[in-house]
């Protein structure tokens, strides 16, 4: 198996200071990486771990081993670099209030989220005129929406092409801080997500299989059992070209299946296609480790 130099980051791994002293250690190794190789992606998950991505597996591993010589770490499980986003338009009208220590916290957050087109990343608008808006309020808007990205509804992985319009808000005189803002913007952006429909996304690979004739029917309807679909199935004698596209949750174990079905003498490169949304007979609720891709 070889894949297409595409970069984009498929799989990913959580990683964990052993000790928390290297978190500067590790910041700084991190920046280097991602600079170093643009495949490469790191962000802070769900539960504050940091996910590190990377285009393959052997990537992954090669990364893993970079930061491993600055500090020193415990790495999890690869797993496939699920994505979400919205798939309808959804208004949300928040009101964080709260009052702790004697302190009162009051902020009202009024958007509109909308699907912002595959692969247009996020965008928020402001649709009310600059000067009702004071700036540092703003900038706490733009935090809160921000970190919700980090982390979708449906199981924590980030969300990708939304587009969010501030339509209103509301301040009190005493007890509007900016970061009552911030609060306010993420879990607005959160119900957002539940009422705009969200789905998870998964990356679709392109496939191209070359092997001996006779083994084309045997290895078509492996890829159909993967969710693959077939486009090409054309003969080349005496090998057969097979191009297909496969979610890369289900092409586990590929490689070696071509190399059983073919007794050795197939195989196949992939690469990076697009994220679709995750049919009803995708992959399973645990999302299970990529480690077969070395397979």
């Amino acid at each position: 198996m070889s894949w297409a130099d595409d970069p984009v980051a498929l799989v990913e791994i959580s990683v964990e200071l052993v000790s928390p002293s290297g978190a500067a250690e590790l910041a700084r190794a991190l920046q280097t990486a991602a600079a170093q190789d643009g495949s490469f992606e790191f962000r802070i998950g769900p539960a504050g771990e940091i996910m590190v991505g990377a285009r393959t597996e052997a990537d992954l591993d090669r990364v893993i081993g970079y930061l491993g010589r600055s500090v020193e770490l415990r790495a999890g499980a690869p797993q496939v670099a699920y994505r979400e986003t919205l798939t309808r338009r959804a208004t949300v009208d928040y009101t964080h209030k709260r009052v702790r220590g004697g302190v009162g916290q009051f902020a009202r957050v009024k958007f509109v989220f909308e699907p912002n087109g595959y692969n247009k990343g996020f965008d928020f608008i402001t649709d009310m005129a600059p000067e009702n808006v004071a700036e540092e309020d703003l900038s706490e808007i733009r935090k809160g929406l921000h970190s919700a990205l980090g982390a979708g509804v449906l199981a924590g992985f980030p969300v990708v092409d939304v587009r969010a319009v501030l339509i209103d808000w509301a301040w009190h005189e005493t007890d509007s801080r900016p970061p009552a803002f911030e609060i306010a913007s993420r879990a607005a952006f959160r119900e957002g997500l539940e009422k705009g429909r969200s789905v998870l996304l998964e990356p679709v690979m392109k496939v191209d299989v070359r092997a001996p004739e006779a083994c084309a029917e045997p290895i078509i309807r492996d890829l159909q059992a993967r969710r693959g679909v077939v486009e090409s199935p054309g003969a080349q004698r005496p090998r057969t070209a097979i191009l297909a596209r496969a979610p890369l949750a289900n092409l586990f174990g590929f490689a070696h299946r071509v190399r059983s079905l073919t007794r050795g003498v197939g195989g196949f490169t992939m690469r990076y296609d697009r994220y679709a949304p995750v049919s009803e007979d995708g992959p399973p609720d645990d999302f299970r480790p990529a480690m077969a891709l070395r397979a």
